[in-house]
């Protein structure tokens, strides 16, 4: 199994918190639980181990607010890259917008194709189309959804091969491959 180090904000504190994980996304959802504001967002990941990891926190040890948390601070993110705000990028792994259409499309086949992987799920958007919004089993918090998440990423990186998808990517997946088996339905597809 690949591991990754981490790079996660906390929008509260303004605070990074550099670890490593199996599964970031996984490990956003538990640091959420713990967060006593859950305003934690991931920011990026590096395929990386625990050597990585320990010589990122002695090279960034200046920072270092507490733990494996350090404050904010150019250097860091320069190290990950500079990524766009909370936007999940692979320092190894840069995918242009053709490539991110198509995983994208794939995704969304692949829920179109699997109809009970989206069992539960409900989707509306705002009056202007412009905002999507997800619940599951009537639930709308983050928690929820992020552990939600977290299986459907797992049950996509394993049947596709594609590990870099954003919550906000997969929440279009999923809009578009609820909306396909509502219509589908309607119209004895």
């Amino acid at each position: 199994m690949t591991d990754f180090v981490y790079l996660i904000h906390d929008d509260f504190s303004k605070a990074y918190k550099i670890g490593v994980s199996s599964n970031p996304i996984a490990r956003l959802a538990n640091l959420q639980t713990a967060s006593a504001r859950g305003n934690l967002k991931l920011v990026a990941t590096i395929k990386g181990s625990y050597s990585l990891e320990e010589h990122l926190h002695s090279t960034f040890s200046k920072y270092r607010l507490n733990g494996e948390w350090f404050e904010d601070h150019k250097d860091i993110l320069k190290f990950f890259g500079n990524p766009e705000p909370y936007v999940d990028v692979h320092k190894d792994f840069k995918v242009d917008q053709k490539t991110k259409c198509k995983n994208i499309t794939k995704i969304a086949v692949f829920f179109m194709e699997n109809p009970k992987l989206l069992e539960g799920f409900e989707s509306n958007c705002d009056s202007n189309g412009n905002n999507i919004y997800i619940s599951f089993k009537g639930k709308f918090d983050q928690q929820t959804l992020y552990g939600i998440y977290d299986y459907l990423s797992l049950k996509i990186a394993d049947s596709l091969s594609l590990f870099e998808i954003s919550y906000k990517d997969l929440t279009h997946c999923i809009f578009t491959g609820l909306n396909f088996i509502e219509y589908s339905t309607s119209n004895k597809i």
